[in-house]
């Protein structure tokens, strides 16, 4: 008996040693990149399932937890799935917005040097109500709650820039006679 405890003991100890050699290496995989976007999100992610484990881990190696504190890990667990489910989408939501925004001024800068009246003022300004439109689209998925809201939001803003790139393209081809 004294054997198999040991064992037991040796298992679990080599088992832990292999969870911290893991994450180590997961730790030394993140360090190499640079800080950019993937790797703040792999960070997120990491982190999250992480606890996640932690807490399974608990679940399956104590035997001394009651039937409730038992249901309440488990409650812990899921509630941790979603909130990395809703962090990492906020993040997405919020890395889709910078690189939107990044484009729009960059657009603008590039109106700023071209000829007024040009084709390529024409391709910039169509450009930039594209950015526009999918911010916007972008935004009405975030803010609006019902899938019925979401859809008829977007109906209406790509009517809305449908019609703006059509007065666009009017006002070129009156520029151009």
């Amino acid at each position: 008996k004294e054997n198999a405890q040991k064992r037991l003991e040796a298992i679990k100890d080599a088992k832990q040693k292999e969870k911290e050699a893991v994450r180590a290496a997961e730790d030394a995989i993140l360090n190499v990149f640079a800080d950019s976007e993937a790797v703040q999100r792999e960070k997120l992610r990491v982190s999250y399932d992480r606890q996640i484990e932690d807490l399974k881990d608990k679940l399956a190696n104590e035997k001394n937890l009651t039937k409730k504190a038992r249901s309440a890990m488990n409650e812990e667990i899921l509630a941790l799935e979603r909130a990395k489910e809703i962090v990492l989408q906020k993040f997405e939501d919020d890395s889709l917005s910078k690189r939107i925004d990044a484009e729009q001024k960059k657009i603008d800068l590039l109106l700023q040097t071209v000829k007024k009246g040009s084709d390529e003022e024409y391709q910039l300004k169509y450009q930039q109500l594209i950015k526009q439109q999918e911010a916007e689209l972008h935004a009405a998925d975030i803010e609006t709650a019902t899938f019925e809201d979401k859809e008829a939001k977007k109906v209406a803003i790509k009517k809305k820039y449908g019609l703006l790139m059509d007065a666009l393209s009017d006002e070129q081809d009156s520029n151009r006679i």
